[in-house]
């Protein structure tokens, strides 16, 4: 997967969901693909595993020299090694990814409800105005004004 900036499409209230779900698919693809060629070699590894114990087996009858069984005993811990450094490599990488994505996703979404609070207050006021300015019943004594109350604040992750 490359490091690319993600962006989507802005819609009325907040990100194009559609876009976001394929997104999201995109990175489950990438993550089964890493998981399916784990288990792949895993296969290998309880193959490689299954052919020390038969080796171990014809040891122990006299049929097979200890050097072979050595041999394989290294042959599997080598590729076992291998496999864990390969798969933590793989998770860091996706773990990362995911990581700076979300950020910027969450910072995103932060500026357009930032956005969309200062238009809501600049739509207030322009509405106190107007009903400043042509009040609808001048003998009203309980005519009520307008006030503004503020949304919840977006946290971002640190």
């Amino acid at each position: 997967m490359t490091n690319t900036a993600i962006t989507f499409q802005k819609q009325l209230n907040g990100y194009d969901k559609d876009e976001v779900d394929r997104y999201i698919a995109k990175l489950t693809g990438a993550y089964q693909t890493a998981y399916e060629e784990y288990t792949a070699i895993c296969g290998k590894y309880n193959g490689l595993l299954s052919d020390y114990e038969k080796l171990c087996e014809k040891r122990d009858n006299g049929s097979q020299g200890v050097a072979v069984i050595a041999k394989t005993l290294i042959d599997t811990e080598t590729l076992a090694q291998q496999i864990i450094a390969d798969a933590q490599a793989e998770a860091g990488k996706l773990v990362s990814v995911a990581r700076r994505e979300a950020a910027q996703i969450n910072l995103c979404a932060k500026r357009n409800y930032d956005q969309a609070e200062g238009s809501v207050r600049q739509a207030i006021g322009t509405l106190q105005k107007l009903l400043a300015a042509e009040p609808l019943d001048s003998n009203a004594e309980n005519t009520k004004k307008l006030t503004f109350i503020p949304m919840h604040t977006v946290e971002t992750a640190g």
